[in-house]
Protein backbone atom coordinates (compact mmCIF):
# COMPACT_ATOMS: atom_id res chain seq x y z
CA UNK A 1 0.00 0.00 0.00
CA UNK A 2 1.30 3.11 -0.86
CA UNK A 3 0.85 5.65 2.25
CA UNK A 4 0.60 9.52 1.04
CA UNK A 5 -0.06 11.22 4.02
CA UNK A 6 2.66 11.84 6.36
CA UNK A 7 1.57 10.98 9.57
CA UNK A 8 1.56 6.98 10.25
CA UNK A 9 0.41 5.61 13.46
CA UNK A 10 0.26 2.22 14.76
CA UNK A 11 -1.80 0.75 18.03
CA UNK A 12 -0.62 -2.11 19.36
CA UNK A 13 -3.01 -3.85 21.86
CA UNK A 14 -1.72 -7.42 23.06
CA UNK A 15 -4.57 -9.43 23.41
CA UNK A 16 -6.43 -10.30 26.52
CA UNK A 17 -2.51 -9.68 28.22
CA UNK A 18 -3.52 -11.14 31.95
CA UNK A 19 -5.11 -14.26 30.78
CA UNK A 20 -2.28 -14.52 27.51
CA UNK A 21 0.86 -14.21 29.86
CA UNK A 22 -1.04 -17.34 32.41
CA UNK A 23 -1.37 -19.14 29.55
CA UNK A 24 1.99 -19.11 28.35
CA UNK A 25 3.68 -19.83 31.61
CA UNK A 26 1.64 -22.57 31.90
CA UNK A 27 0.93 -24.38 28.62
CA UNK A 28 -1.72 -26.75 30.84
CA UNK A 29 -4.14 -22.86 30.48
CA UNK A 30 -3.77 -23.05 26.49
CA UNK A 31 -7.58 -22.73 25.02
CA UNK A 32 -9.19 -23.43 28.32
CA UNK A 33 -11.60 -20.32 29.89
CA UNK A 34 -9.43 -18.44 32.16
CA UNK A 35 -9.86 -15.66 34.65
CA UNK A 36 -7.80 -13.04 36.52
CA UNK A 37 -8.70 -12.46 40.03
CA UNK A 38 -6.73 -9.48 42.24
CA UNK A 39 -4.91 -11.90 43.90
CA UNK A 40 -6.07 -15.79 45.43
CA UNK A 41 -8.29 -14.20 48.14
CA UNK A 42 -9.74 -11.75 44.66
CA UNK A 43 -13.29 -12.50 43.86
CA UNK A 44 -13.33 -10.06 41.45
CA UNK A 45 -12.49 -10.68 37.47
CA UNK A 46 -9.82 -8.61 36.39
CA UNK A 47 -9.32 -9.74 32.76
CA UNK A 48 -10.79 -12.88 31.19
CA UNK A 49 -9.40 -15.25 27.75
CA UNK A 50 -11.21 -15.43 24.76
CA UNK A 51 -12.24 -18.89 25.88
CA UNK A 52 -14.01 -17.74 29.09
CA UNK A 53 -15.61 -13.96 27.16
CA UNK A 54 -17.46 -16.65 24.67
CA UNK A 55 -19.22 -17.43 27.35
CA UNK A 56 -20.32 -14.22 28.81
CA UNK A 57 -17.46 -13.38 31.63
CA UNK A 58 -16.70 -9.59 31.86
CA UNK A 59 -14.13 -7.74 33.61
CA UNK A 60 -15.75 -6.83 36.67
CA UNK A 61 -17.61 -9.99 37.54
CA UNK A 62 -17.82 -11.52 40.36
CA UNK A 63 -15.99 -15.34 40.45
CA UNK A 64 -19.19 -16.45 42.02
CA UNK A 65 -21.19 -15.21 38.92
CA UNK A 66 -18.78 -16.04 36.41
CA UNK A 67 -19.02 -19.77 37.47
CA UNK A 68 -22.33 -19.94 36.53
CA UNK A 69 -21.82 -19.26 33.18
CA UNK A 70 -18.99 -21.42 32.64
CA UNK A 71 -18.70 -23.93 35.50
CA UNK A 72 -15.23 -25.38 34.29
CA UNK A 73 -14.03 -21.39 34.49
CA UNK A 74 -10.13 -21.68 35.74
CA UNK A 75 -9.08 -18.85 38.26
CA UNK A 76 -5.90 -17.83 38.39
CA UNK A 77 -4.23 -14.90 41.04
CA UNK A 78 -2.88 -11.66 39.21
CA UNK A 79 0.93 -11.75 39.09
CA UNK A 80 1.77 -8.05 38.21
CA UNK A 81 5.65 -8.34 38.28
CA UNK A 82 5.29 -10.65 35.81
CA UNK A 83 2.60 -8.93 33.67
CA UNK A 84 5.11 -6.20 33.85
CA UNK A 85 8.46 -7.89 33.20
CA UNK A 86 6.51 -9.35 29.79
CA UNK A 87 5.35 -6.05 28.83
CA UNK A 88 8.95 -4.38 29.40
CA UNK A 89 10.20 -7.30 27.15
CA UNK A 90 7.72 -6.25 24.32
CA UNK A 91 7.87 -2.80 24.25
CA UNK A 92 12.18 -3.15 24.20
CA UNK A 93 11.82 -5.63 21.20
CA UNK A 94 9.27 -2.89 19.72
CA UNK A 95 11.82 0.00 20.26
CA UNK A 96 13.95 -1.96 17.75
CA UNK A 97 11.89 -1.33 14.81
CA UNK A 98 11.47 2.41 15.59
CA UNK A 99 12.34 4.44 18.96
CA UNK A 100 9.33 6.83 18.41
CA UNK A 101 6.90 4.90 20.46
CA UNK A 102 4.37 6.48 23.51
CA UNK A 103 2.99 3.73 25.57
CA UNK A 104 -0.50 3.74 26.57
CA UNK A 105 -1.21 1.15 29.43
CA UNK A 106 0.40 -1.63 30.16
CA UNK A 107 -0.80 -3.55 26.58
CA UNK A 108 -0.82 -1.21 24.44
CA UNK A 109 1.13 1.46 22.94
CA UNK A 110 1.08 3.91 19.54
CA UNK A 111 3.97 3.56 17.53
CA UNK A 112 4.92 6.50 14.13
CA UNK A 113 5.47 4.72 11.57
CA UNK A 114 6.44 7.51 9.31
CA UNK A 115 10.00 7.77 9.47
CA UNK A 116 10.61 4.53 8.91
CA UNK A 117 7.91 3.26 5.77
CA UNK A 118 10.77 3.93 3.14
CA UNK A 119 13.29 1.67 5.24
CA UNK A 120 11.03 -0.91 5.55
CA UNK A 121 9.61 -0.83 2.20
CA UNK A 122 5.79 -0.19 3.14
CA UNK A 123 3.68 -0.44 6.02
CA UNK A 124 2.16 -4.18 5.43
CA UNK A 125 5.91 -5.06 6.12
CA UNK A 126 6.20 -2.85 9.11
CA UNK A 127 3.17 -4.37 10.23
CA UNK A 128 4.28 -8.29 9.98
CA UNK A 129 7.54 -7.57 11.85
CA UNK A 130 6.26 -5.69 14.79
CA UNK A 131 3.51 -8.74 15.02
CA UNK A 132 6.69 -10.89 15.08
CA UNK A 133 8.17 -9.00 17.81
CA UNK A 134 5.33 -9.09 19.94
CA UNK A 135 4.88 -12.74 19.37
CA UNK A 136 8.61 -13.51 20.28
CA UNK A 137 9.55 -10.70 23.06
CA UNK A 138 6.36 -12.80 24.73
CA UNK A 139 6.80 -16.12 24.17
CA UNK A 140 3.64 -16.11 22.58
CA UNK A 141 1.47 -13.29 23.03
CA UNK A 142 -1.15 -12.57 19.93
CA UNK A 143 -2.10 -8.61 19.18
CA UNK A 144 -4.29 -6.38 17.65
CA UNK A 145 -2.58 -4.06 14.95
CA UNK A 146 -4.58 -0.51 13.81
CA UNK A 147 -3.17 1.77 11.62
CA UNK A 148 -4.22 5.27 10.42
CA UNK A 149 -3.49 8.56 10.45
CA UNK A 150 -3.41 9.04 13.88
CA UNK A 151 -3.77 7.80 17.95
CA UNK A 152 -7.38 7.45 18.34
CA UNK A 153 -7.95 6.83 14.88
CA UNK A 154 -5.43 3.44 15.07
CA UNK A 155 -7.03 2.55 18.56
CA UNK A 156 -10.57 2.86 16.58
CA UNK A 157 -9.38 0.36 13.99
CA UNK A 158 -7.26 -1.94 16.01
CA UNK A 159 -10.59 -2.40 18.55
CA UNK A 160 -12.81 -3.13 15.84
CA UNK A 161 -11.10 -5.75 14.58
CA UNK A 162 -9.44 -7.78 17.25
CA UNK A 163 -6.52 -10.23 16.39
CA UNK A 164 -5.43 -8.82 13.46
CA UNK A 165 -3.90 -6.15 11.42
CA UNK A 166 -6.14 -3.22 10.08
CA UNK A 167 -4.47 -0.84 8.06
CA UNK A 168 -7.34 2.34 6.77
CA UNK A 169 -5.27 5.48 5.34
CA UNK A 170 -6.68 8.64 5.49
CA UNK A 171 -8.25 9.07 2.43
CA UNK A 172 -10.43 6.37 4.00
CA UNK A 173 -11.06 6.63 7.61
CA UNK A 174 -13.69 8.60 7.56
CA UNK A 175 -15.98 6.51 5.52
CA UNK A 176 -14.61 3.28 7.44
CA UNK A 177 -15.88 4.72 10.76
CA UNK A 178 -19.42 6.23 9.79
CA UNK A 179 -21.60 2.88 10.52
CA UNK A 180 -20.34 2.00 13.95
CA UNK A 181 -21.76 3.64 17.36
CA UNK A 182 -20.33 6.05 19.24
CA UNK A 183 -19.05 4.49 21.85
CA UNK A 184 -16.37 2.65 19.72
CA UNK A 185 -14.15 5.70 20.32
CA UNK A 186 -11.81 6.14 22.87
CA UNK A 187 -13.02 9.03 24.96
CA UNK A 188 -16.63 8.72 24.38
CA UNK A 189 -17.84 7.32 27.29
CA UNK A 190 -21.16 7.31 29.69
CA UNK A 191 -21.58 11.12 30.06
CA UNK A 192 -20.69 11.50 26.61
CA UNK A 193 -22.38 8.96 25.00
CA UNK A 194 -25.61 10.14 26.86
CA UNK A 195 -24.91 13.60 25.85
CA UNK A 196 -24.77 13.01 22.26
CA UNK A 197 -28.01 10.48 22.36
CA UNK A 198 -30.34 13.15 23.88
CA UNK A 199 -29.24 15.11 20.94
CA UNK A 200 -30.29 12.52 18.53
CA UNK A 201 -26.34 11.34 17.44
CA UNK A 202 -26.23 7.32 17.70
CA UNK A 203 -23.44 6.53 15.23
CA UNK A 204 -20.09 8.04 13.86
CA UNK A 205 -21.72 8.91 10.83
CA UNK A 206 -24.15 10.87 12.71
CA UNK A 207 -22.19 13.05 14.56
CA UNK A 208 -20.18 13.34 11.27
CA UNK A 209 -22.75 15.62 9.96
CA UNK A 210 -23.63 17.55 13.26
CA UNK A 211 -22.06 21.26 14.15
CA UNK A 212 -18.89 21.54 14.40
CA UNK A 213 -19.10 22.77 17.77
CA UNK A 214 -21.46 20.22 19.03
CA UNK A 215 -19.01 18.99 21.73
CA UNK A 216 -16.74 21.54 22.32
CA UNK A 217 -19.38 24.16 23.48
CA UNK A 218 -19.52 21.57 26.35
CA UNK A 219 -16.80 19.82 26.80
CA UNK A 220 -14.07 22.06 25.58
CA UNK A 221 -10.47 21.12 24.12
CA UNK A 222 -11.44 17.45 24.48
CA UNK A 223 -14.93 17.38 22.78
CA UNK A 224 -13.04 19.29 20.03
CA UNK A 225 -10.61 16.25 19.44
CA UNK A 226 -13.85 13.55 19.73
CA UNK A 227 -15.58 15.55 17.12
CA UNK A 228 -12.56 15.71 15.25
CA UNK A 229 -11.76 11.98 15.31
CA UNK A 230 -15.24 11.15 14.60
CA UNK A 231 -14.45 12.96 11.09
CA UNK A 232 -11.27 11.16 10.47
CA UNK A 233 -8.52 13.07 12.27
CA UNK A 234 -6.53 13.27 15.59
CA UNK A 235 -4.78 16.45 15.98
CA UNK A 236 -2.46 15.40 19.06
CA UNK A 237 0.76 14.01 17.95
CA UNK A 238 2.56 10.89 19.72
CA UNK A 239 4.47 11.94 23.08
CA UNK A 240 7.30 10.16 22.49
CA UNK A 241 9.50 11.97 25.14
CA UNK A 242 8.35 11.24 28.61
CA UNK A 243 6.37 14.43 30.61
CA UNK A 244 7.09 14.35 34.07
CA UNK A 245 4.01 13.09 36.25
CA UNK A 246 1.94 15.43 37.59
CA UNK A 247 0.74 13.57 40.03
CA UNK A 248 1.87 10.32 41.97
CA UNK A 249 0.87 7.57 44.00
CA UNK A 250 -0.01 4.08 45.12
CA UNK A 251 -3.06 1.72 46.04
CA UNK A 252 -4.18 -1.31 47.04
CA UNK A 253 -7.33 -3.88 46.58
CA UNK A 254 -8.66 -4.69 49.67
CA UNK A 255 -10.58 -8.67 50.72
CA UNK A 256 -12.97 -7.02 53.07
CA UNK A 257 -10.46 -5.77 55.54
CA UNK A 258 -11.82 -3.90 58.69
CA UNK A 259 -8.84 -4.35 61.21
CA UNK A 260 -7.46 -0.54 61.90
CA UNK A 261 -4.14 -1.80 62.95
CA UNK A 262 -3.57 -3.76 59.44
CA UNK A 263 -4.88 -0.90 57.41
CA UNK A 264 -2.52 1.48 59.19
CA UNK A 265 0.23 -0.31 58.88
CA UNK A 266 -1.07 -0.75 54.69
CA UNK A 267 -1.47 2.74 54.29
CA UNK A 268 2.08 3.14 55.95
CA UNK A 269 3.26 0.93 53.60
CA UNK A 270 2.16 2.45 50.98
CA UNK A 271 3.61 5.73 52.44
CA UNK A 272 7.05 4.27 52.18
CA UNK A 273 6.57 2.89 48.58
CA UNK A 274 5.30 6.81 47.21
CA UNK A 275 8.07 8.53 48.98
CA UNK A 276 10.46 6.45 47.73
CA UNK A 277 9.92 7.11 44.73
CA UNK A 278 9.17 10.30 45.05
CA UNK A 279 12.64 10.81 46.04
CA UNK A 280 13.81 8.65 43.16
CA UNK A 281 12.45 11.16 40.83
CA UNK A 282 13.49 14.24 42.86
CA UNK A 283 10.00 15.27 43.10
CA UNK A 284 8.47 16.90 46.32
CA UNK A 285 4.71 17.75 47.12
CA UNK A 286 3.04 20.09 49.48
CA UNK A 287 -0.02 17.94 50.17
CA UNK A 288 -1.26 14.10 50.12
CA UNK A 289 -4.67 12.37 49.55
CA UNK A 290 -5.69 9.47 51.41
CA UNK A 291 -8.56 7.40 50.80
CA UNK A 292 -10.51 3.96 52.52
CA UNK A 293 -13.32 2.68 50.23
CA UNK A 294 -15.95 0.61 51.24
CA UNK A 295 -18.96 -0.35 49.10
CA UNK A 296 -21.06 1.87 50.91
CA UNK A 297 -18.36 4.82 51.76
CA UNK A 298 -15.55 6.79 50.49
CA UNK A 299 -13.41 8.41 53.18
CA UNK A 300 -11.51 10.86 51.72
CA UNK A 301 -9.49 13.90 52.43
CA UNK A 302 -6.56 15.91 51.63
CA UNK A 303 -3.83 17.03 54.17
CA UNK A 304 -1.78 20.10 53.56
CA UNK A 305 1.73 20.43 54.66
CA UNK A 306 4.17 23.68 55.74
CA UNK A 307 5.85 23.38 52.75
CA UNK A 308 6.67 20.45 49.73
CA UNK A 309 8.99 17.51 51.19
CA UNK A 310 8.89 13.40 50.37
CA UNK A 311 9.73 12.89 53.70
CA UNK A 312 8.14 9.16 55.18
CA UNK A 313 7.52 11.06 58.49
CA UNK A 314 5.59 14.09 57.74
CA UNK A 315 3.65 11.79 55.30
CA UNK A 316 2.90 9.40 58.12
CA UNK A 317 1.63 11.93 60.25
CA UNK A 318 -1.38 12.80 57.70
CA UNK A 319 -1.81 8.31 57.98
CA UNK A 320 -2.26 8.98 61.54
CA UNK A 321 -4.93 11.40 61.61
CA UNK A 322 -6.77 10.12 58.71
CA UNK A 323 -7.22 6.81 60.57
CA UNK A 324 -8.95 8.89 63.22
CA UNK A 325 -12.20 9.24 60.50
CA UNK A 326 -12.53 5.41 59.91
CA UNK A 327 -15.40 3.35 61.91
CA UNK A 328 -14.87 0.15 61.66
CA UNK A 329 -16.50 -0.54 57.91
CA UNK A 330 -14.89 -3.62 56.20
CA UNK A 331 -12.66 -2.25 53.50
CA UNK A 332 -12.27 -3.19 49.53
CA UNK A 333 -9.77 -0.71 48.89
CA UNK A 334 -6.98 2.35 49.86
CA UNK A 335 -4.84 4.43 48.43
CA UNK A 336 -2.44 7.34 48.47
CA UNK A 337 -1.81 10.06 45.87
CA UNK A 338 0.13 13.37 45.74
CA UNK A 339 -1.24 16.04 43.61
CA UNK A 340 0.57 19.08 41.94
CA UNK A 341 4.04 18.05 42.78
CA UNK A 342 7.08 19.99 42.40
CA UNK A 343 10.51 18.90 41.21
CA UNK A 344 13.48 19.35 43.39
CA UNK A 345 16.02 20.46 40.20
CA UNK A 346 18.12 17.70 38.40
CA UNK A 347 20.61 16.53 40.95
CA UNK A 348 20.27 13.50 42.32
CA UNK A 349 20.29 12.46 46.04
CA UNK A 350 23.89 12.14 48.30
CA UNK A 351 23.50 10.83 51.44
CA UNK A 352 26.56 12.88 52.43
CA UNK A 353 26.10 16.17 50.22
CA UNK A 354 22.61 17.26 50.49
CA UNK A 355 20.97 19.91 53.37
CA UNK A 356 18.00 17.92 54.78
CA UNK A 357 15.37 19.54 55.86
CA UNK A 358 15.50 16.62 59.63
CA UNK A 359 17.00 13.69 60.90
CA UNK A 360 14.04 11.65 59.47
CA UNK A 361 15.05 12.45 55.89
CA UNK A 362 18.50 11.73 56.50
CA UNK A 363 17.29 8.22 57.30
CA UNK A 364 14.95 8.07 54.78
CA UNK A 365 18.01 8.70 52.65
CA UNK A 366 19.79 6.15 53.91
CA UNK A 367 17.54 3.87 53.40
CA UNK A 368 17.72 4.93 49.79
CA UNK A 369 21.32 4.24 49.30
CA UNK A 370 21.34 1.11 51.06
CA UNK A 371 18.66 -0.36 48.71
CA UNK A 372 20.27 0.96 45.39
CA UNK A 373 23.46 -0.76 46.01
CA UNK A 374 23.02 -3.92 47.73
CA UNK A 375 19.32 -4.88 46.13
CA UNK A 376 16.09 -3.36 46.49
CA UNK A 377 14.57 -4.96 49.85
CA UNK A 378 17.30 -4.87 51.64
CA UNK A 379 16.56 -2.78 54.41
CA UNK A 380 12.93 -1.42 54.82
CA UNK A 381 11.12 -1.02 57.83
CA UNK A 382 9.50 -4.04 59.76
CA UNK A 383 5.71 -3.18 59.15
CA UNK A 384 6.10 -3.98 55.25
CA UNK A 385 6.90 -7.62 56.10
CA UNK A 386 3.76 -7.78 57.98
CA UNK A 387 1.94 -6.43 54.66
CA UNK A 388 3.52 -8.92 52.76
CA UNK A 389 2.37 -11.79 54.73
CA UNK A 390 -1.62 -10.53 54.13
CA UNK A 391 -0.43 -11.35 50.25
CA UNK A 392 -2.46 -8.09 48.40
CA UNK A 393 -2.29 -7.50 44.79
CA UNK A 394 -0.77 -4.17 43.69
CA UNK A 395 -3.32 -2.27 41.23
CA UNK A 396 -1.81 -1.87 38.05
CA UNK A 397 -2.64 1.80 37.14
CA UNK A 398 -4.83 2.19 33.26
CA UNK A 399 -0.89 3.95 32.14
CA UNK A 400 1.25 1.66 33.44
CA UNK A 401 4.80 1.99 31.55
CA UNK A 402 6.98 -1.19 32.41
CA UNK A 403 9.89 1.21 30.66
CA UNK A 404 9.00 4.39 32.65
CA UNK A 405 10.99 5.66 36.66
CA UNK A 406 7.52 7.50 36.82
CA UNK A 407 4.93 4.95 35.89
CA UNK A 408 6.76 1.39 36.39
CA UNK A 409 6.21 1.11 40.28
CA UNK A 410 4.38 -1.49 41.66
Amino acid sequence: MQWTTKTCIALVDMQAFFPSCEQIDFPELMNKPVAVTNGDAGTCIISSSYEARAYGIKTGMRMQDALILCPELIKRPSRPKRYAEISGNIISALRDITPDIEVFSIDECWMDLYPILDLYKGVENIATMIRKAVYDSSGGINCSIGISEGKLTAKFVAGVNKGVTTIVPANKIKEYMAPYPLEKICGIGDKVLEYLNDRGYRTIGDLQKAPHNVLSTRYGVVGKRIQSVCNGHDPVELVTKEKPPKSIGHSKQLPFIRDKSVIESILIHLIYRLTRRMRLLNIKSKSVGIYLASKQILIKKIYYFNKANNCNYIFIKAVKEHMNLYKGQPLLKIGIKCFEVEYDGNEQFDLFSQPYDSNHLRCDIAMDEINKRFGDGTIRPALEYIVDQLDLVPVIAFNFNATSKAKNSL
